[in-house]
């Protein structure tokens, strides 16, 4: 009864939750049109006008920077962040947001310069005005480097906010199941598998194929038995808590190795130990305080 009654009051706690939840987001959306509705009402643009007016430049941006600020603060808080920088893919990042933000100012120079037709040839045309002030990267105002700020603090805000919540429901539930049990029936469930992220959609990797897990800075690599790399957006300290301790053992800062695909062991420099596995080239060493734990666990 005790029990049933804890379930109950969980279950409700965990409907406030997600009713929050609900409710943030729908505020979230109602903010959104809220704040650009003000963007847009506040701003002395005459919109019927010619749309490259320079007499509108010294009051406000020009109409197509005005465009310009929602639509690229949205495509790189929701597109270019999450695809780019959580898999610490600088390089990618720099060159797809310099090619968008070139993008936007080619068509803008384009525009103009098919607007103002001028006595200068196209070429020297369009250069003179990617040097105006109007440029939207390099000119007055900078509204590139500016939206480039917003959306960074948008989606870093946002992301935190998520986590906190994710984190918390987690929590919740992992104390829901083990409270619930009998005291001759608690135990801990291991993860058995992974969905893992491809171009194609979501593919299942069981744990039992995984040969060793290796840190890679804010994520995990899953080196399976057919040498193939699996991204895991994890870290090791939650992967170590969710693997079975009699399959998998953490033998250094970084790794964490399968025993299934051990094959021998011999002594290295230092009291740790250099593993040899199972159809990898590679050899991975215990770091000189795991190195007693290691022998005993794989006697185990």
């Amino acid at each position: 009864m005790c029990i049933d009654r804890f379930k109950s009051i969980s279950h409700l706690q965990k409907m406030n939750i997600s009713t929050l939840k609900s409710i943030i987001r729908k505020r979230e959306t109602h903010f959104h049109i809220a704040f650009w509705l003000f963007y847009f009402s506040s701003i002395n643009a005459h919109w019927r006008t010619d749309w490259f007016d320079r007499s509108l430049r010294p009051e406000t941006v020009s109409q197509f920077s005005i465009l310009f600020f929602p639509v690229m603060l949205y495509l790189n808080a929701f597109w270019l962040i999450p695809n780019f920088l959580r898999a610490r893919k600088w390089i990618q990042y720099i060159v797809v947001t310099g090619l968008v933000l070139f993008g936007f100012e080619f068509i803008r120079c384009s525009l103009h310069v098919v607007f103002h037709p001028t006595d200068e040839i196209l070429g020297k045309a369009f250069i003179t005005e990617f040097n105006s002030y109007d440029n939207l990267i390099f000119g007055r105002l900078n509204p590139a480097f500016l939206c480039l700020q917003f959306s960074f603090a948008y989606r870093l805000s946002r992301d935190w906010i998520e986590q906190f919540w994710q984190t918390k429901d987690s929590s919740e539930e992992t104390e829901i199941e083990i409270t619930s049990l009998p005291a001759n029936r608690m135990h801990k469930r291991y993860k058995t598998s992974y969905f893992i992220k491809k171009k194609n959609g979501l593919q299942m990797l069981a744990t039992e194929d995984i040969v060793y897990f290796k840190a890679q800075g804010d994520f995990v690599l899953a080196m399976d038995k057919n040498r193939r790399k699996h991204i895991i957006n994890s870290t090791l300290v939650k992967i170590e808590e969710e693997m079975d301790p009699s399959s998998f053992f953490k033998i250094n800062r970084s790794e964490i190795l399968n025993k299934t695909y051990v094959v021998n062991y011999e002594s290295y420099i230092k009291n740790r130990l250099k593993i040899a596995l199972k159809s990898y080239e590679d050899t991975l060493y215990t770091s000189n305080s795991r190195t007693p734990e290691f022998r005993k666990w794989l006697q185990g």
